[in-house]
């Protein structure tokens, strides 16, 4: 009874926020880099952060968390060491049935949503980053009040939007023209702990769990029982969507800029040097369309 006026109270509370913007406790402090890396990226790697110490302004650690150590210009965090490893990446554990089809794919989003809970001493201020990602021009991602710049896509898909949904009641695309994901963002720790704890609170359990059962149609919270069996059906996760979409409805802190960007075929030097002198804020080279590098 007590959890059930509990989970009520916070629910009421969840949809009230968008009458009253939350002011996070955010800090100009330095930026640590958190790069989640795999096998296929381990040959770029140390690309990826040469052109993050050349052109993300205050940075100060940089951390790849992987299988295996394939660079000494970063600390190195050892992904088997997350608490969810087994879960995730185990034919044998329970969620594999649910998870099959994009294990990997989610392991690597978790590795960064909990990250402040695993990397000692992080800063307040991470730069989450994709390991096939270059950035081509010097670039500030928080401002003097350490309130953070989003860089924007205009991905829609609605996949993500129907995770949310089951992730957390007041979930929704905040802007229509405008997606989260362009492969980095600045995660900052007080929104990211509000974050995970909203959802512990809300399914009683982890929220590494609860992404896994979401994935199951028959898993579905009383706020959205008005998703449709087919919607149900249609869950996929982005750490990127998810979180700028949260912060957003939340707070008036975030500012949104566009940048130019692309996903591009090439991340050899020489095409890199073309993508700059053509503008470009930062490029991607995912490894399924990868020619030269």
């Amino acid at each position: 009874m007590v959890r059930f006026l509990l989970k009520s109270i916070l629910l009421l509370a969840m949809w009230c926020l968008p009458i009253f913007a939350k002011v996070y406790d955010l800090r100009r402090d330095p930026i640590d880099v958190v790069i989640p890396c795999g096998p296929n990226d381990r040959l770029i790697i140390d690309r990826c952060i040469d052109h993050v110490r050349a052109y993300v302004k205050n940075v100060n650690r940089i951390i790849v968390i992987s299988p295996k150590k394939y660079t000494n210009k970063a600390e190195w965090v050892n992904e088997r060491d997350y608490p969810f490893a087994e879960l995730y990446l185990s034919k044998k554990s329970p969620f594999y049935p649910l998870i099959h089809h994009s294990t990997t794919w989610l392991f690597q989003q978790l590795l960064k949503l909990y990250a402040f809970e695993m990397i000692p001493n992080l800063s307040s201020n991470i730069l989450v980053l994709d390991a096939d990602t270059f950035f081509l021009q010097p670039i500030e991602l928080i401002n003097e009040r350490g309130e953070p710049y989003f860089n924007v896509g205009v991905q829609c898909y609605e996949k993500y939007f129907n995770m949310g949904k089951k992730l957390i009641p007041q979930f929704q695309r905040v802007h229509a023209e405008y997606s989260g994901i362009c492969n980095y963002m600045v995660f900052q720790r007080p929104v990211v702990e509000e974050l995970l704890r909203t959802v512990r609170d809300l399914h009683n359990c982890e929220f590494y769990e609860v992404l896994a059962k979401c994935y199951d149609p028959k898993y579905c919270p009383d706020w959205a029982q008005n998703l449709s069996e087919e919607e149900r059906n249609a869950c996929h996760f982005s750490e990127y969507e998810l979180y700028f979409n949260y912060f957003l409805k939340n707070s008036d802190q975030g500012h949104i800029r566009y940048l130019l960007w692309d996903d591009v075929p090439n991340c050899d030097k020489k095409s890199l040097k073309g993508y700059a002198n053509k503008g470009y804020s930062h490029v991607s080279a995912h490894h399924w369309m990868r020619k030269k590098f």
